[in-house]
């Protein structure tokens, strides 16, 4: 029977060569598996079938309370742990998978990183042309519509949804919207200048052609 070291290096040599993974990545799963090895060893573990899912969620928890990973890492960890296990199940080395019902540690969740107003500006303007300078003749009715739609979104804050869910009953008046929000929640939003002037265009201009 081959140690646990010598099926490991089974198991890398699949990696690399049945999945073509580059040296850098075998690099990472090696350090990631030596890691496992070691805390097997030192539950005097020799074989692949005396691991059970106690010992492989008691891992999980040991590289967690250390405090030297984020729990992105020990998430990357325990998939590099669940893969050897499933390569033995599939090469018959044993009959089950004891880390297939071990769950990896909950990620922070993180805010959307916002943008900067320099940012939105370029990407409004881009959209489509200034509902102010208009030239003579027929404009891009497709870009009128598309800046009417990013205007309205940065003035309302309105979700995608909230906008393609508007209706013409929806404009209050000039300078004011209804927004049905989840759970059909309602609520009045104001309007600024610029996106007054982009929806004033794109409805006299654009939508009776467009729709």
């Amino acid at each position: 029977m081959k140690t646990l070291s010598q099926l490991v290096d089974d198991y890398l040599r699949h990696l690399s060569i049945e999945r073509g993974l580059a040296k850098n990545s075998i690099a990472a799963y090696r350090r990631d598996l030596n890691s496992y090895l070691g805390y097997l060893e030192k539950q005097k573990i020799t074989n692949p079938s005396q691991v059970t899912e106690a010992q492989v969620t008691g891992y999980v928890s040991s590289i967690s309370e250390s405090g030297a990973l984020s729990a992105k890492s020990v998430a990357r960890m325990l998939a590099g742990v669940r893969g050897l296990h499933r390569f033995w199940l599939f090469e018959s080395i044993t009959l089950g998978d004891p880390s297939s019902m071990v769950k990896p540690p909950k990620l922070p969740k993180r805010l959307p990183k916002a943008i900067s107003v320099s940012e939105i500006e370029k990407l409004i303007e881009a959209s489509g042309p200034d509902p102010k300078k208009l030239e003579a003749g027929e404009p891009d009715l497709a870009r009128v519509r598309d800046r009417a739609i990013l205007e309205l979104l940065y003035a309302t804050g309105a979700r995608i949804s909230e906008l393609t869910a508007l209706n013409l009953d929806d404009l209050v008046d000039p300078t004011m919207i209804r927004l049905f929000g989840k759970g059909s929640k309602e609520r009045m939003v104001p309007v600024g200048s610029f996106a007054q002037s982009a929806l004033e265009v794109y409805l006299v201009r654009a939508r009776p052609v467009l729709v």
